[in-house]
């Protein structure tokens, strides 16, 4: 990212602001973009961010926090081929009142996910949402939480779940 918080290539958002993508992102690696803080946009301006079509790793946009994450808005972005489009990541933590609108995901293991077992997420938006092509469209697991918001969810020729959200009650 530069000074001007255009996004170009993969890395951290760890400062608060709006950034915005002036172009598509190939990689290799394993993750794209990870995001450790509150109170930030990302603008796709219907960019991509496409990864390694051979082996669906890692992720195309992750939530990661052992804290608080929310006011976080993702919009206008399309995401192709990695294990999970955008997810949830956390062992403890809350997300809240974080928006994701006009994604698309596609040709990847889930369109959007959470591996927050033990994390609470309440207010998540989810508006003009597609997950295509994927073996699970949106599959979220939580401690506890409320308030899921969805409007123009679109999930089609996924081999496995279309949408599951459940509680994890322990071991």
């Amino acid at each position: 990212n530069d000074t001007n918080n255009n996004i170009f290539q993969c890395g951290t958002i760890d400062s608060p602001g709006v950034y915005n993508m002036n172009q598509s992102i190939n990689i290799t690696v394993d993750h794209c973009l990870s995001i450790t803080t509150s109170n930030i946009t990302i603008e796709g301006n219907n960019f991509n961010i496409t990864g390694d079509n051979i082996t669906y790793s890692g992720f195309g946009i992750r939530f990661f926090s052992s804290n608080q994450l929310s006011n976080i808005t993702i919009k206008n972005l399309n995401i192709f081929n990695f294990n999970a489009g955008i997810v949830l990541l956390a062992s403890t933590g809350k997300f809240f009142n974080n928006f994701l609108t006009n994604i698309a995901v596609s040709n990847s293991g889930t369109g959007i996910s959470s591996s927050a077992a033990f994390a609470t997420i309440s207010n998540l938006t989810l508006i003009n949402f597609t997950a295509s092509n994927n073996t699970n469209g949106i599959a979220i697991s939580l401690n506890s939480g409320q308030g899921y918001n969805f409007s123009s969810i679109y999930l089609y020729n996924n081999s496995g779940v279309g949408l599951k959200i459940d509680t994890f009650t322990g071991f």
